[in-house]
């Protein structure tokens, strides 16, 4: 799409860019505390291994169940509202998990805290759409590097660093509430005004439309191919005798993702879409098969599906606001986010499961090599020559 009605080339204000960044990372940074503290929470509150589970699992089931309701706020307040208003409600109920009296409160809080980021997620590309016209891709790949930074700051420092430092899990969850609500109150402030919907709010997803099952694909492919590997590369190298190569597998599969947004953000906005994703589905598929077939070469395999699998993700988040204009582009984007985050919930388990089952990690792998080939038949169907300035 060219610029329209006076729309001006050239790249985005770096204060719009910050506030994105930030934005993306406060869609992260919460949810992504909670694993390093899990065991001083197991000790505290009780927690079995279900519970764990649960409680790491359920912001990500969220983001399938509660999109919808993020595109309904989208449509009644705005996009801009509803990003502060999620962002908001995220990080008061983040910081209230550091004094939650029992586990219950503490359900309770994460729960309140999943739906509040539900909402701010499909306001986000229609707040990029607003601020930056002529600069989606780059706007889009701005925010998700926030959310890249988030998840290896939360994972690396809140442990070893936080926790210790402010006297334990309360203090390290506290903490990482603070960019949340710091993001909601610049936004609010400082954030250009977003158009409203006239006339009815139009928010449903529209089910039965194509493109929103393509798109829907394609972020769960690329979340699918992602979240299992994190989840089945250890058992894997463990299994193989190739134990110390767990951390690095697991610091290459999320390095790379860093490293991707980077190289997306420079170059990426200048190839088409089809250009972009189909050499991505190949090589997350060769990445796959790489470490069942190839396991002392992990860290290898593991950085090639991790880089991918963010170039993926990152194509997903932009292609709403380049597809559509308006409310379309929150319904899209609740549509594809309830499908995306769906599937990344429920294939990884069933992934798990079929390895339990056969004893093979081929089973265990297949949703990745799966996922790969997926994103290679949709690079051919979701307008393969159109690319991502906006």
């Amino acid at each position: 799409r060219q610029p329209q009605h006076g729309e001006q080339a050239g790249r985005p204000p770096l204060g719009l860019l910050a506030m994105l960044w930030l934005a993306g990372f406060s869609l992260r940074a919460t949810v992504l505390s909670i694993p390093p503290v899990l065991p001083a929470l197991k000790q505290d509150f009780g927690l079995s291994h279900a519970g764990v589970a649960a409680l790491t699992t359920l912001p990500l089931l969220l983001f399938s169940a509660a999109a919808v309701g993020g595109s309904n706020f989208v449509a009644r307040i705005g996009p801009k509202r509803t990003l502060v208003a999620g962002l908001a409600l995220a990080g008061a109920t983040a910081a209230l998990r550091s004094v939650a009296p029992d586990v219950v409160a503490l359900f309770a809080f994460t729960l309140v805290m999943g739906f509040g980021i539900s909402a701010a997620q499909p306001a986000l590309p229609t707040v990029v759409q607003a601020w930056v016209p002529a600069g989606i891709g780059l706007a889009t790949a701005t925010y998700v590097n926030g959310m890249l930074v988030s998840e290896a700051a939360a994972a690396s420092v809140t442990r070893p660093v936080l926790q210790p430092a402010l006297a334990g899990w309360q203090g390290a969850l506290a903490l990482w509430s603070a960019p949340v609500l710091l993001c909601a109150l610049l936004v609010a402030l400082w954030g250009p005004r977003t158009p409203r919907d006239e006339g009815p709010p139009r928010w449903v997803p529209e089910w039965g439309r194509a493109r929103t099952w393509q798109l829907g694909l394609l972020q769960g492919a690329g979340s699918v191919a992602y979240f299992a590997s994190n989840a089945m590369v250890p058992d894997l190298l463990e299994a193989t005798g190739h134990t110390a190569q767990v951390e690095w597998g697991l610091t290459a599969l999320n390095a790379s993702q860093l490293l991707a947004s980077v190289v997306f953000a420079l170059v990426g906005t200048r190839i088409t879409v089809g250009a972009l994703l189909w050499p991505c589905g190949v090589l997350v598929a060769i990445g796959g098969a790489g470490i069942v077939f190839d396991p002392a070469r992990a860290v290898l395999w593991t950085a090639l599906v991790g880089f991918c699998t963010a170039i993926v993700f990152t194509v997903s988040l932009a292609l709403p606001a380049v597809l559509e204009r308006g409310p379309g582009v929150a319904r899209l984007s609740a549509g594809m986010l309830t499908i995306g985050y769906g599937l990344a919930f429920v294939i990884p388990l069933l992934g798990g499961a079929a390895w339990d089952l056969s004893s093979s990690p081929w089973a265990g792998f297949g949703p990745v090599i799966a996922a790969g080939v997926a994103v290679v038949v949709l690079a051919r169907r979701l307008a393969p020559d159109i690319d991502l300035r906006g």
